[in-house]
């Protein structure tokens, strides 16, 4: 039974990210409830300087800064690629790891500069952060000169007014190499009480005088509650899912992206729904030939995996059997997804703050139809993510950032995260 017991006390072990020779003997964070917290000491994670950047990228707090850095898992390529008094979040890198996107949320005075740089001083404040799922603007950051330029526009949507307040900004997601005109990055934008998808030109070209990177937008109607845009692989469609909010059925939208750069976007189509009012997750293989969804998230105990599998017409769906995962938990809050291969992608659910588990992760095995527990953690888990090798997944937790090596839980010789470091990181992207 994967459910008995209690969960071991993880004990340290030598941190992938750090050189140091030894560790510290005593317990650092304990998984079950009632049990004493980690001992949140400063890592030098962030401070170590020089080398090539890391495949590892990461927001984190530094006193009054907001530092996004590169690692990687032997500990090298430890580097600051940005510092700012503004929040920055949902750092990710471009499919060439040429860029970075993300969301920055103004916290600082107007006109607060940027400040790039190879190093940070001071200690990592350690505690939680909440997750801000929102921001007041997507830019671009060149990772080797710390150069930051902002794609979205302060007036938010042309022609919408914004009596309702200031547009804010969801996470970035950068479109495939080969989309005609791009590279380009998606998010969702809220101007008042509508939901609008924004796409934003990437490339050098928008930084030049003259040559005004031009963003287009389309409406998804009220604001509700929709997944994070996906793109399909040939990079002419935007996939999201949206929960039944406003008298709008819930299930799969998806936006045209015109080969011609200056088309306007092409409408919100709907392509099927599987009955679920609740918020869900979407995935899209590799090959772009198969979706798979997510439902059940913050309505019920249950969660269910529909595997969708498409004909060379989108519209043509097809939904397999679904897969039920009956997680240890009274409530299923959030649930993530992530492709690691062709075959096989992860699955995290997150329970409520009465469950002895708080966070539960699986993989799932498309030719099987299997979803096989992996681990079961007793803290909440906020954001992971997958090496591309499917070796290592690196997740945040309330209690630091923690690492677990996938090949060795899966064979069942080793199910105990390591903890790497006490630092409050805010995102992760790896490639």
């Amino acid at each position: 039974d994967p459910w008995a017991g209690e969960l071991p006390v993880p004990r340290p072990r030598l941190n992938p990210y750090s050189r140091q020779d030894s560790i510290d003997p005593q317990p650092v964070v304990s998984l079950r409830d009632g049990a004493p917290g980690p001992d949140l000491r400063p890592s030098n994670l962030s401070q170590r300087p020089g080398g090539p950047r890391g495949q590892i990228l990461y927001a984190v707090q530094n006193n009054a800064r907001s530092v996004v850095v590169s690692a990687n898992p032997d500990g090298t390529g430890g580097r600051v690629l940005l510092a700012t008094l503004e929040e920055n979040h949902c750092p990710v890198w471009s499919p060439d790891r040429s860029q970075v996107a993300l969301a920055q949320l103004n916290s600082a005075p107007s006109g607060a500069p940027a400040i790039p740089g190879e190093n940070s001083s001071g200690e990592l404040a350690p505690g939680r952060v909440e997750d801000q799922p929102f921001a007041d603007g997507i830019f671009i950051l060149d990772p080797d000169s710390g150069k930051l330029r902002e794609v979205s526009t302060p007036d938010g949507v042309p022609g919408v007014s914004q009596r309702f307040g200031r547009s804010t900004y969801g996470c970035p997601a950068w479109s495939p190499t080969s989309v005609e005109g791009g590279p380009y990055v998606a998010a969702l934008v809220d101007m008042g009480r509508e939901r609008f998808l924004a796409l934003f030109p990437a490339g050098q070209a928008g930084i030049l005088p003259g040559q005004p990177a031009q963003a287009r937008y389309v409406s998804l109607g009220r604001a509700g509650e929709w997944s994070q845009p996906v793109w399909s692989s040939d990079g002419r469609k935007i996939l999201m899912l949206r929960a039944g909010s406003y008298g709008a059925p819930p299930g799969l939208r998806v936006v045209y992206v015109p080969d011609d750069p200056e088309a306007p976007l092409a409408g919100v189509h709907f392509l099927g729904s599987w009955g679920s009012r609740a918020v869900s997750e979407l995935a899209i293989a590799p090959d772009g030939k198969m979706l798979v969804e997510l439902e059940g998230i913050g309505v019920a105990q249950t969660a269910h995996l529909h595997r969708i599998n498409r004909s060379s017409r989108f519209g043509n769906n097809s939904v397999s059997s679904a897969v039920q995962l009956d997680p240890p938990a009274q409530t299923i809050e959030a649930g993530r997804l992530a492709w690691i291969n062709a075959n096989t992608f992860g699955v995290i659910l997150r329970g409520g703050p009465a469950d002895a588990f708080k966070s539960m992760f699986y993989l799932y095995n498309i030719e099987t139809n299997i979803a096989r527990p992996l681990l079961m953690f007793g803290d909440s888990v906020n954001s992971a993510s997958w090496s591309p090798d499917g070796r290592w997944l690196i997740f945040r937790a309330e209690s630091g950032l923690w690492g677990l090596d996938v090949a060795r839980a899966v064979l069942g010789t080793d199910e105990i995260p390591v903890w790497l470091s006490p630092q409050p990181v805010q995102d992760l992207d790896w490639k």
